[in-house]
């Protein structure tokens, strides 16, 4: 047992700092990051307090450091991106548009950009990215109606695809994401 007493355990990413791997979860008591060791006790630290869902990394603004997106509570109504600020999870951007049943987020890059892309099931079912433009987060809806329960990026040389399991339109969606 590395923690006791977390509950709704959900939303897994495992992530790399430093070229070590850690693992960061959310659950009803906040965002938890394990770090494995090898001959030594594994730490668990808490970064966020809250009820998570899911979580995300990657480093949006290329500053070097990544930014941490979550869905919140579970399943919930609000996505957020956080960024790491004199040692605190600090909220520096909020999903604008009213959020149902949010359900996937993934950190990754669309044609070489950091981005994360999230997805939520029902109100309007969207599928957006977000970027880091001129100096503040910014959305873009890829599609709306679809309602994506997962998720994921395949980085290609010519291009990147997004592969969605659609839940509200009932499809496996590819969308191929192409420099302008």
């Amino acid at each position: 047992v590395l923690k006791d007493g977390l509950f709704k355990n959900h939303g897994y990413i495992r992530h790399m700092v430093d070229g070590k791997p850690r693992g960061t979860f959310g659950c009803d008591q906040g965002v938890f990051e394990v770090i494995p060791h090898k001959y030594e006790e594994w730490e668990v630290n808490h970064l966020l307090s809250g009820q998570i869902s899911e979580v995300a990394w990657c480093d949006l603004d290329s500053d070097g450091q990544d930014e941490l997106m979550t869905i919140e509570p579970f399943h919930g109504n609000s996505m957020k991106i956080y960024k790491l600020i004199d040692g605190k999870y600090t909220e520096i951007y909020a999903y604008p548009y009213e959020v149902d049943f949010a359900h996937t987020l993934v950190g990754t890059t669309l044609c070489g950009v950091p981005s994360f892309v999230g997805g939520v099931r029902r109100k309007d079912a969207e599928l957006f990215y977000i970027q880091w433009v001129d100096g503040k987060c910014q959305e873009t809806i890829i599609e709306k109606g679809v309602g994506p329960a997962n998720v994921t990026v395949i980085n290609l040389k010519d291009c990147d695809l997004i592969v969605a399991a659609n839940h509200t339109d009932n499809k496996v969606a590819v969308y191929k994401v192409i420099k302008e």
